[in-house]
């Protein structure tokens, strides 16, 4: 609103046209001001929406793309009609606004849905009363109705595997239900005026899909538009046969690039039309208007750059001549430099990220699991969340959690659960045994270790203010944020246990149920926020350093390096000498005693920069006090609490007290500086995280936790008006806390060491921009996504064109991948018995196993053992799946051993991929029982069909003991009618069960 001129003149024209029908400011609505009403009422939210795509419109005309076609969906027509120049803007103003005050009357009585048929078979779902409301794309039909009969045509839909799914709206537009106030809107809009189509503009209807006739805009077709279906698809044809091949969605956010999309593929099959959008609600907004630009251009839009872009901006010819991709520029020397790299100029890019948030469309709960335990320790505090889920079908049991509960207790808890809801409490308060350590945090690793322990059970945790969104959230509990850093772990080293994360609104909102069950039914997106503008996804993204003219950061007075003694804080000391820091104080538990840190101090106090080195326990708040209070030296104006306590624990045998004493140094001295700066100033605050807070690193539970907790503390501070910076750091080289076989490890997955001058120099950028968050790492994309993905896909990367050109490239090769190493290996089997067949490629993957893990022998890689208990994690999992692929020849999931977890399960999958025809013959019995032994721990099945099969297994049983020959049950007919209980009865008497 303030960044661009042209907007804020046309948007103050539009309020000034709506104002005399409104009680509200538009803009108070626009700012979020308090007390301000809420987008969920339609007599706001549309005409605030036809001010905002009215006037981004007039944006895109002052760059010189004017359209020569309009469409409008629905109430968006009336902006359409305005942007063409058949309305005034009063007209505009006074169709949008009495219209919406109109449908207000109609609220509670009504209802809507998306459903993913053509409109012939949606058709062929309505019960009587519901209509087709709008068809927007083929497979895009909206219906509406009563809220019963909507609500009986999504079940419908999803009886047969369709997406339905209901509309936050509670009225029917475009529905019979309109017509109760067709003689007030034809009395109200009666004085609208047609101007005609002399701009030369073509405003094709919706409600026709044709061109709109000059004098057909009358008050009269402002009703039309409202009580008819919505032929949006039509419209999009008809301007698409006439010529067009651009076309730009103008609003805040793209709700219909899909459907245009839709239509277009069906109607340009040669996919030369291209579809435009302006705003995204989770970008910021000069940003993207500048990437909407740069893809309208890309079309052969004609954007007048020098409209754009500041001081002379031409465009520049190419060379005629084919680019060689030849470097030539000399390497850097390796030595430190203290140049100072100018902020938007950074040599770091490439090594900066943020976490952004991707609003979610439209969610079903179509695939929402039919049977959940809903864990808490309060029962008020889940009440909502278990009314959602049985509102969405779910059958939902409840069970209190004791706050004093351990594992055994916790695993009794959860027994015979599959899918675990737990909503976590007690975050204000520390655990009673384990000083430092939020007793909500925890409770949520005693619930992980439990979920791990429960063959087939699935985890989400439930959070409340955990993250901050785009909007206008608070900033986040660290100690929540916390459980989101113990979570990704979570998910990285139990894949096969973990639900997701999924923070609600810190107020339950009347859509909220309808969110959350969307999300527990979600199979792909695993870190959601739900708040009242939407639902969002977490994603990492480049952060590019901003072209910016603020000086360059300067220490001053004192700094304070916590963690200082160590090669760290070596480098850090050593770099902020060089800048200027009047005084060092190098704080940490062995303080002088720690080694070379005698030395170090005095070649920095030599070189002119006077260092004192403490002894200071950092979770120790006397302790602390005592530093920033001490007369010795200038005052502290900067503290860098690089402190830190290394982990390479798994969350299974993790233990609360060894948890709570790798919090202390990060969570409790970050607690204690807190508190100490508040009694004694400071310039800046500067914390040392890590991306294993970000996303996530095995082995590093509480580690990560911290490290969350810490991005998290940053936010609050910068919300109460301090100066606070998060590093969430990659790995440094140089004798950082990885140094040595964590290096070595880390450098195998792909997170490279960063050289202590170039990090520093981040540093230092991080602080001249005055940043609250940054992550820095060196990351080599085509190794860690292979080993990160290896076991499930992680939507948090997919959005970094990396992790995009590794797919696009994995997808090309697919089909490659088919023919090479085939002959041999094939040729082999081709000529054996299917005995044979087994044993020969049972070798083949024992052997590829052993080489991966340096065994010196491949029987040391027992048939059926698990390949996690051999020691595979997820690098090594992608190095023998890349073994197997170009052996067998076929294109192998990077979860393969994750999938099908003994050797001989491998065997089974790779026979049956090479060998389609006859692959069973080839399995060994035990492979049948473990691949009929995971079906049945992935099934979802009521106790019906539980006693069935229990009661087939056991005669299954009995006649393997015997030696008869297979029979049909004589009882069988008797189950297909039986109740549970009747048929556990007759296995009590038949079998001697119970």
């Amino acid at each position: 609103m303030d960044a661009s001129p042209v907007f804020r003149e046309h948007l103050t024209a539009c309020v000034d046209a709506l104002q005399p029908y409104l009680d509200y400011s538009p803009l108070a609505v626009l700012r979020g001001e308090p007390g301000a009403p809420t987008l969920e009422r339609v007599d706001v939210v549309q005409p605030v929406l036809w001010a905002v795509m009215v006037s981004l419109a007039e944006v895109w005309r002052g760059v010189g793309v004017v359209g020569d076609v309009v469409v409008g969906h629905s109430q968006g027509e009336i902006a359409a009609a305005v942007v063409a120049g058949r309305l005034s803007v009063e007209d505009g103003a006074r169709v949008v606004a009495l219209r919406s005050r109109a449908l207000r009357g109609l609220a509670g009585g009504g209802a809507m849905a998306s459903i993913g048929l053509d409109v012939a078979e949606v058709e062929g779902l309505l019960p009587e009363g519901v209509s087709v409301a709008a068809i927007n794309a083929p497979g895009q039909v909206v219906v509406s109705g009563p809220p019963s009969g909507v609500a009986q045509v999504c079940a419908r839909a999803e009886e047969t595997g369709v997406r339905a799914r209901l509309i936050e709206v509670d009225y029917a537009s475009h529905h019979a239900q309109v017509e109760a106030v067709e003689e007030r809107l034809r009395s109200e809009l009666a004085g609208v005026v047609d101007r005609g189509s002399g701009s030369g503009v073509v405003l094709v209807s919706t409600v026709t899909g044709q061109p709109v006739l000059d004098g057909e805009l009358d008050g009269d077709y402002w009703y039309r538009n409202l009580r008819e279906p919505v032929l949006f698809a039509d419209a999009v044809r008809t301007a698409h046969a006439l010529g067009h091949r651009a076309f730009v969605e103008v609003s805040p956010h793209p709700v219909l690039n899909l459907a245009l999309a839709g239509v277009l593929a069906e109607s340009d099959p040669e996919a030369e039309a291209r579809v435009l959008h302006t705003l995204r609600r989770d970008q910021p907004e000069p940003e993207q208007l500048l990437r909407s630009l740069g893809a309208a251009w890309t079309v052969g839009l004609p954007v007048e750059w020098s409209r754009v872009l500041p001081g002379k901006a031409e465009p520049v010819e190419l060379p005629t001549y084919a680019f060689q991709r030849q470097r030539y520029w000399l390497d850097a020397p390796g030595q430190a430099t203290d140049v100072p790299v100018a902020a938007g100029t950074s040599v770091h890019d490439a090594w900066r990220y943020r976490v952004g948030w991707t609003p979610l469309g439209a969610q079903q709960t179509g695939g929402l699991s039919r049977r959940w335990l809903l864990v808490c320790h309060d029962s008020a505090e889940a009440a909502d969340v278990q009314r959602a889920l049985e509102q969405a079908g779910a059958e939902v049991e409840l069970r209190i959690l004791p706050n004093d509960s351990d594992r055994d207790g916790v695993v009794q808890l959860f027994s015979g659960a599959k899918h675990i809801a737990y909503l976590p409490s007690g975050f204000d308060r520390d655990h009673p045994e384990h000083a430092g350590l939020p007793a909500g945090l925890a409770s949520v690793l005693t619930a992980v270790q439990a979920a791990v322990e429960q063959t087939g059970a699935r985890l989400w945790m439930l959070t409340r203010g955990a993250v901050s969104t785009p909007g206008a959230d608070a900033a986040p509990d660290p100690a929540q944020a916390a459980v989101w850093g113990l979570g990704r772990v979570f998910g990285l080293e139990h894949p096969d246990h973990y639900g997701g994360l999924i923070d609600l609104p810190t107020t339950w909102q009347a859509g909220t149920g309808s969110q959350l069950a969307a999300a527990l039914a979600e199979s792909v997106e695993d870190q959601i926020a739900l708040r009242t503008v939407g639902v969002f996804a977490r994603r990492l993204q480049h952060a590019p350093a901003p072209s910016d003219d603020r000086p360059e950061w300067k220490p001053s007075g004192t700094v304070l390096i916590t963690g200082g003694t160590g090669a760290l804080g070596g480098h850090l000391a050593r770099w902020l000498a060089r800048h200027g820091a009047e005084h060092l104080v190098l704080a940490s538990r062995s303080g002088p005693d720690a080694p070379g840190v005698g030395e170090l101090a005095r070649e920095l106090t030599d070189q002119g920069t006077p260092t004192t080195v403490v002894a200071c326990d950092i979770a120790d708040r006397e302790q602390v006090d005592a530093v920033l209070a001490d007369d010795g030296y200038p005052r502290i104006s900067t503290v860098i609490h690089a402190a830190g306590v290394p982990q390479r624990t798994t969350i299974r045998e993790s233990q609360l007290g060894d948890f709570a004493e790798l919090l202390r140094a990060k969570v409790v001295g970050t607690q204690n500086l807190v508190a100490a700066v508040d009694e004694h100033p400071v310039d800046e605050l500067v914390l040392f995280s890590s991306n294993s807070g970000v996303w996530g690193s095995g082995m590093h539970g509480a580690y990560a936790a911290a490290n969350a907790y810490l991005d998290a503390v940053a936010e609050q501070l910068r919300g109460k008006g301090r100066r606070a910076v998060s590093l969430a750091w990659g790995l440094w080289g140089g004798g950082g806390m990885a140094e040595g076989g964590g290096e070595e490890y880390l450098s195998r997955v792909g997170i490279r060491p960063m050289a202590p001058e170039h990090a520093v120099a981040a540093l230092h950028e991080a602080l001249t921009l005055d940043e609250t968050f940054v992550a820095v790492a060196d990351v080599d994309w085509d190794r860690f996504v292979p080993t990160f993905t290896a076991a499930r896909r992680r939507p948090l990367i997919e959005e970094l064109p990396e992790v995009r050109r590794l797919a696009l490239t994995s997808e090309e090769q697919s089909g490659a991948v088919s023919g090479e190493g085939t002959g041999s290996l094939r040729d082999r089997l081709a000529g054996l018995n299917a005995e044979d067949q087994y044993s020969e490629l049972l070798d083949v993957v024992r052997e590829a196993a052993a080489k991966v893990l340096e065994l010196p022998d491949p029987e040391a890689v027992e048939e059926n053992r698990a390949f996690r208990d051999l020691g595979f994690d997820s690098v090594t999992a992608v190095e023998v799946r890349n073994r197997l692929r170009k052996l067998s020849g076929q294109q192998l999931p990077a979860t393969l051993v994750f999938d099908h977890p003994t050797p001989s399960a491998v065997v089974a999958f790779l026979r049956d991929a090479m060998f389609p025809e006859g692959a069973r013959e080839a399995e060994s019995p035990l492979a049948q029982i473990e691949r009929l032994e995971n079906s049945l721990m992935r099934t979802d099945a009521d106790e019906r069909e539980k006693a069935r099969i229990t009661l087939r297994l056991q005669s299954l049983l009995d006649r393997w003991r015997e030696g008869d020959e297979p029979q049909r049950d004589s009882g069988q007919e008797h189950f297909e009618s039986a109740t549970p209980d009747e048929v556990f009865d007759f296995i009590d008497r038949e079998l001697g069960q119970r």
